[in-house]
Parts: C-alpha cells; sequence; structure tokens
C-alpha cells in the first residue's frame, strides 16, 4: 500500500496516518464487500473536511445521498448500518460515479453550477463556518465515544484502552490498541473487525452530525474577517433538486418553550463553549468535546435519530466541565496566590460569571466575547516603573490578576492602575470582565493595596465557590 502511493504520489504529498488507518479498516470490511467499502469511503471522506456542516460534503445528483442519510430536511441523525445504506445508495450513484461525480454532458451544460461548500474556496477564500479541530483529533474524539457507547475495555483490566491525551501522532495506535485488545459484551473485537468497521462508520457520521451542531464553530458572515462563536443547525428550503440549506440556531428546547428561551439558552451555551475553547488551546486537552459528545450520544439521541428533550439541560452539562476544573482550583495550596501560575480556566469561567451576574442590567457587557486572551497581568504592576511607586508583596493575589491579550500585557507594561485605567480605556472597554470590574473599583494605587484588591477578591472567590456549593 505505502509502495503504491510512493508510486502515484507525484506532488510528493506526505502520506496521513488518518490516509492509512482508512486503506486499514476499508481492508478489514473484507474482499466480497465493495458497496460497503465504497460506502465506507464516502462517509470517511465527507467526515474527512472538518470546515463547514457534513451533510453539504455529501454531493451527488439530486441529493440523493442526502436524503437517504439525512432524510428530507437533511439533519436527521443517520441510525441505520453501513450495509443498508450501501444497498441504498450506491446502486443509486452508478457503478463508475462516486458521490461526487458529475457527466461529461452535465458539465459542459450552460446552466451547470457546483455547489458551494463552507469551507475554503479555489482560491484560499474563507467561507463561512470553521471548525475548532481538525480531522484526526475528530477521529479520537469519535473513538472515544464510541468506547463510551458500546462499553469497551481492555483486555487486562489493569490497562487503559486508549489514552486520556488526545494524541494525533499516535491515532494508528489508538485504533490498533482498540481492535486488538478491545472487548464488547465479553467478544475480543479482533474476533470481528469487519463490525468494528461497520458500528464506527455510523458512529463517525453520527457523532460529526452532533459535533456540528452542538459544538461551537467559528462563523464568518457578511464579510467579517474576525467571525464570531456559533451554534447553528442546517436545514433546507425549497424541494427536489432546488433545495438550498440555511442555517439557523441550534435547539435548546423543550415542547411548549419560547423562541426567546431558546435563544438565551444558546447564547449561555456558545459563551460557556467559548470559554471552555479558550482556556484549553492545544486540541490535545480539549476532553470537554469528548465529554459533550458523550452525554449526546448516549443521553440525547434517540433511537430514531431525533434529539430528545434532555438537550434543554446541555448548560449544565458544559457548564460542569468548567465547575469540576474550580473544584481543583480551591484544593490547591495557597491557590489564591498563584500568579501567573493561575489556570486560564479559572479566569474565564469567573467572567462567564460575571456576564451570566450582569447580563441584564442595563444590557451591561453585551459586547463581551471569549477571545485568545492567553497572558495573565497584575493590575498592580510585578516591576513597578523604577521610582514611580513601591513595588508591593500582594501582587501574586487572585484579585489582582485577569487575563490580557499579550500585546495588550506589553502596552501596560509596568504603571500604576490608575495610571492604566486613564490611558488605556479602549483597551479595558475591549478586554476581559474582570479586568473591566477591576478598572471600576480602582481609585488609587494605594486603596487598591490597602482595602480594593482585597474587598474585589473576596467578591469573585466567592462567585466561584457559590457553583460549588450548588451541586453539595
Amino acid at each position: 500500500m505505502n509502495r503504491y502511493f510512493e508510486i502515484m504520489n507525484t506532488r510528493g504529498e506526505q502520506l496521513e496516518q488518518h490516509d492509512i488507518l482508512k486503506a486499514k479498516l476499508m481492508d478489514y470490511l473484507g474482499d466480497n464487500a465493495e458497496m460497503e467499502k465504497e460506502m465506507f469511503s464516502i462517509i470517511w471522506d465527507a467526515c474527512s473536511d472538518m470546515d463547514g456542516y457534513v451533510q453539504m460534503h455529501f454531493i451527488s445528483k439530486n441529493n440523493v445521498v442526502r436524503k437517504e442519510l439525512f432524510g428530507d430536511s437533511w439533519n436527521d441523525i443517520p441510525i441505520d448500518t453501513l450495509r443498508n445504506y450501501s444497498m441504498r445508495i450506491i446502486p443509486q450513484l452508478g457503478k463508475k460515479q462516486n458521490s461526487q461525480a458529475h457527466k461529461i454532458s452535465e458539465i459542459i451544460d450552460q446552466d451547470f453550477k457546483t455547489e458551494e461548500e463552507e469551507g475554503y474556496n479555489e482560491n484560499d477564500e474563507r467561507v463561512r463556518f470553521e471548525s475548532i479541530i481538525s480531522f484526526p483529533y475528530f477521529l479520537l474524539h469519535a473513538l472515544k465515544v464510541f468506547i463510551w457507547k458500546k462499553e469497551i475495555t481492555h483486555q487486562n483490566l489493569n490497562k487503559k484502552i486508549i489514552d486520556d491525551l488526545l494524541d494525533d501522532k499516535k491515532l494508528i495506535t489508538s485504533f490498533n490498541n482498540v481492535i486488538e485488545n478491545g472487548i464488547q459484551k465479553g467478544q475480543p473485537i479482533k474476533n470481528d473487525r469487519k463490525k468494528f468497521v461497520r458500528d464506527f462508520t455510523i458512529c463517525l457520521l453520527q457523532t460529526r452530525v452532533l459535533f456540528d451542531e452542538y459544538i461551537i464553530k467559528r462563523e464568518y458572515a457578511n464579510n467579517s474577517n474576525d467571525g464570531e462563536w456559533s451554534l447553528k443547525t442546517l436545514y433546507v428550503s425549497g424541494q427536489g433538486s432546488q433545495k438550498k440549506p440555511y442555517f439557523k440556531n441550534s435547539t435548546f428546547t423543550r415542547v411548549g418553550e419560547w423562541d426567546k428561551t431558546n435563544r438565551n439558552r444558546c447564547k449561555t451555551n456558545i459563551m460557556l463553549e467559548s470559554a471552555l475553547r479558550v482556556s484549553y488551546t492545544s486540541p490535545k486537552v480539549m476532553h470537554w468535546i469528548t465529554s459533550l459528545l458523550s452525554w449526546l450520544t448516549e443521553v440525547c439521541l434517540n433511537k430514531d435519530g431525533k434529539i430528545n428533550e434532555h438537550i434543554a439541560a446541555y448548560s449544565e452539562i458544559i457548564e460542569q466541565e468548567a465547575i469540576d476544573e474550580v473544584k481543583n482550583f480551591f484544593k490547591i495550596d495557597n491557590c489564591l496566590n498563584l500568579g501567573v501560575n493561575t489556570p486560564h480556566i479559572i479566569l474565564n469561567y469567573l467572567d462567564y460569571l460575571i456576564w451570566e451576574r450582569d447580563k441584564n442590567s442595563d444590557r451591561k457587557y453585551e459586547d463581551f466575547t471569549f477571545e485568545f486572551r492567553n497572558s495573565v497581568e497584575h493590575w498592580y504592576p510585578q516591576n513597578p516603573s523604577k521610582g514611580t511607586f513601591d513595588e508591593w508583596d500582594q501582587v501574586d493575589r487572585f484579585g489582582n490578576l485577569c487575563l490580557l491579550q499579550r500585546n495588550i500585557n506589553s502596552q501596560f507594561s509596568n504603571i500604576a492602575p490608575e495610571a492604566k485605567k486613564s490611558n488605556y480605556k479602549p483597551q479595558i472597554e475591549k478586554g476581559s470582565l474582570k479586568l473591566r470590574v477591576m478598572a471600576e473599583r480602582t481609585s488609587t494605587q494605594q486603596n487598591w493595596k490597602d482595602f480594593e484588591c482585597a474587598e474585589l477578591e473576596e467578591e469573585m472567590v466567592e462567585l466561584l465557590k457559590s457553583k460549588i456549593t450548588e451541586q453539595e
């Protein structure tokens, strides 16, 4: 297989692990499963394009594939088997026609148009939706969801079936370990590799649909260069071959609840997920994605491929990811004096709690959004400008800290709190909420040292601890 790739790879591209994995899994389907292999390949290739919504990556004449997999609405979650899908779909595509193929006679027709996709176009211009993770990492999340769903364990009960760390360099190793050492319902998975591939393929597609609808994306609409966080579901309008996709907020309500309730829950979920996203910048530690996808699969996915009313509790499930970290934080010795070592999730979650508390008071903080503020800043500086004012031995205390973008941190430099407040109003007004609150509470650096910082710290710590108390 590798030799063949070397011969045919005229562009000199490196064979990726997920390409090798695809070939290995297809091989497990056997020599007499051509239609299943083709269906597997169609699903795998569609899922591998992480930008946009997976439904839009199934391109076929008259939307044959989309209708069979996702129903007339294009947003049902596939629940049938790989074999049944292949038996229904592949014959409709024709022996020499894959899911994206068009006849030459169709292409040269003056009315022929290709479908717009939701990733990048041929000119590398960004279009609408962008995923927060790449395909190899998504495969690892899907594998963990599959392990959770099928209750797979290691044949040696003292060993883990898969590493906690999400490592794309160990993609093939992770799958091999599950296949060779996994036990499902008392049976070794390696005794029926074909069943593993069939079941995992459908799980992969289901997980991708859930990922698209309930895990935040960056949305670039109205020629926006910066984009914004969004949680949206794909819908269609029109009939037959004239169907066109459109997107609106994902649904988080029970039957009979108001649209306003859904808008509020959707906004809350966006804020919570984006707080997690900017806190865990490495895809290797985005375990919160696995947790949410597992919960959606286990609790919310009905047998008919619909999401049930338990989705109304989604905010609580997302927030639990942050609350668990808050619990761990307060178990650390001297946790309120960690300075730059304060975990980012604590400060980001605190910003969420401030936003939640004050969002309805005169539309306060309505402009706030979570960004990659990756530098912990001391409001009262560690090293005051020489000869200007005194150093403070409590600069590392929690009340004196917030998150900033690194470029703003360098601008703040070593000047006094009241000087920052008066000279950097635009930066503060766009900064983290704790930064804004610190600026609001500051009068002079002496007052900040004497009592303002301590008062604010007590208030902020109480806000964090109240979430722990609610669960006890």
